[in-house]
This record gives C-alpha cells, sequence and structure tokens, in this order.
C-alpha cells in the first residue's frame, strides 16, 4: 500500500532526509522530514526506542501538507510600540527552548510590567500509548522548567495587561469562545509563521519560521532534551526563527540555536551540563527521570 498524497510524485531516491521531532504532540515523537526542491513530500518515523520506537501517527504524518500554506511575511520588529501597562508574554506548544529562553530574555529587559506564560487552550486527550501522548504542547515540560505560568492564568487576569505578545501560541484559533477575554488587550502583537486567527486579531503580526524550518531543543513528557533540525524548506529567506526575533527585540540577538541553547542553560539548572553539540539524535534524559 503506498500514501495517496505521496503516489506518482517523486522518486524515493531523490529525496533528502532531515532528522528531526514532530512538535504537535509532546511525546514528540522522531520524524524524518523527506524533502526535495524546497518542498516537503513525507514524514515518516524515526526510530527512537525510547520514545515512539518506529511508529507515527496520523495527524503528525499528514501535518505537513498545510506547512507551506497561509504564511505570514517578515516585518522590522521595530514595528513594533508597547503601550502603557503590563505585557502578557504567551508562548505556544511549538516553541522551542530557545524560543523560550529569547522571551525569557526579553521578560528580564521588560522587567516587573512583563510576565511568561506558556501552553495552548486545546483540551489534552487520550494517549496512544506509542506515538502520541495527547497532549497539544509539545514543549510544556521545557515550559515547566523555565517557570512559565500556565496560559489559563493569563485567561483569568486578562484585564491586568496592556499589551499581548503570542509567540506560535494561536489562542482565539484554539478557542475563540475562552479566548474572547483577550480583546480586553488592547495592544495585541502576533508572532506565528501562519496568518491564523490569532495573528488576524492583532495589531501587528509578524512572520517567524515553522519549527520544520528551525534548529533547537524540546524537552518531551519522558523528560527526555530533544533536537530538532532544519528541512531546507522556507518559503522565505526572510523569515527567521522564534528566538531570533525576540532576542534581537531584547537586545541581544541570537544568531544561532547553539547560542540560544547557551542562554536556556543559565534559566534551567538541569541543561547547565549539557551543551548543544552533545545532544544526541535520540536525546538525552535529563536528570529526574520522567517528567
Amino acid at each position: 500500500m503506498t500514501a495517496k498524497y505521496f503516489r506518482f510524485q517523486k522518486r524515493v531516491w531523490l529525496l533528502s532526509h532531515t532528522p528531526t521531532i514532530s512538535m504537535d504532540d509532546s511525546l514528540g515523537a522522531n520524524i524524518w522530514l523527506d524533502h526535495a526542491d524546497g518542498r516537503i513530500y513525507r514524514v515518516m518515523p524515526r526510530c527512537n526506542p525510547e520514545v515512539n520506537r518506529s511508529w507515527l501517527s496520523n495527524t503528525s504524518r499528514l501535518a505537513f501538507q498545510q506547512f507551506d500554506k497561509n504564511r505570514l511575511p517578515a516585518i522590522d520588529v521595530s514595528a513594533i510600540q508597547l503601550s502603557g501597562g503590563k505585557i502578557a508574554l504567551v508562548a505556544g506548544g511549538a516553541c522551542t527552548n530557545e524560543d523560550l529562553a529569547a522571551l525569557k530574555m526579553l521578560k528580564d529587559a521588560l522587567g516587573d510590567r512583563a510576565e511568561l506564560f506558556g501552553g495552548s487552550l486545546l483540551k489534552v486527550g487520550t494517549p496512544d500509548g506509542i506515538a502520541k501522548s495527547g497532549d497539544p504542547v509539545a514543549n510544556r515540560a521545557g515550559m515547566k522548567l523555565m517557570g512559565f505560568a500556565d496560559v489559563a492564568e493569563l485567561l483569568k487576569r486578562a484585564g491586568d495587561f496592556g499589551n499581548l505578545i503570542t509567540v506560535n501560541a494561536d489562542l482565539y484559533g484554539e478557542d475563540a469562545a475562552a479566548a474572547k477575554v483577550l480583546d480586553k488587550i488592547s495592544n495585541r502583537i502576533a508572532f506565528s509563521a501562519f496568518d491564523d486567527a490569532t495573528a488576524k486579531k492583532a495589531k501587528v503580526a509578524f512572520g517567524i519560521r515553522h519549527w520544520s524550518e528551525v534548529q533547537g531543543t524540546m524537552v518531551n513528557s519522558l523528560n527526555i532534551l530533544q533536537k530538532l533540525s532544519a528541512a531546507p524548506t522556507c518559503p522565505d529567506e526572510k523569515l527567521a526563527p522564534a528566538y531570533e526575533v525576540i532576542s534581537a527585540l531584547a537586545g541581544n540577538k541570537f544568531n544561532s540555536a547553539c547560542e540560544a541553547f547557551k542562554k536556556a542553560r543559565e534559566y534551567v539548572p538541569a541543561f547547565a551540563d549539557i551543551t548543544y553539540d552533545a545532544i544526541k539524535s535520540t536525546g538525552k534524559l535529563l536528570e529526574g527521570g520522567n517528567a
């Protein structure tokens, strides 16, 4: 049997293969992105006995078909203007540890008027026991390690804030009814790969690279630090990873995932003795066992 979406599309031996992590679920299934001519043709499971073995869910396997659709363009961050009042910095589930480190650095630069939140308004589902945990917040463990409050807390206190900056967090798209309370925040700014519902509700929306197009790390639900690799499939070379854009906004631009991970090591004691290059393709179990 062969998949209809791939049948007669490309000879297998003409495909290049990029090893990375599926950022749609906190198990962080290990995958291959099979690509050619700047396009992903298929996603295949990558063997990791400690994570998804050689299995992959249908949702993770087919998600690539939307990766190049409805993309946002890159905009100079100098267009950002913050109003008075407090600032809510929100990381979505597909943010890497490097993105989170950049957001923490931005929070440090902004001072006490800024607070960090992370997560999703999607409900946690049932694990399938092999390829998905059911939690749509891929890097939830990383957020906990870096001290991000759950986004549910932001909804309770939306009226306290004058500014909202979201990164890879389509809150309006996940639950429009619940996110409506965020309309109280007058100055909304979105960093997203897609022109999604939250980008449309923003005063300014900035295009960034999708997780399939970036290097970085995440911590999965088994407390394994895993590494993402970038497939050369970004539709616009002007687009940059979230960590690069956010760190530039903070006044200390990261030019690589390695630089950004060094900053993450300052924030997370469990990362302190780990170098970016030392993280193997099958990941590294952090001290303390399962998250």
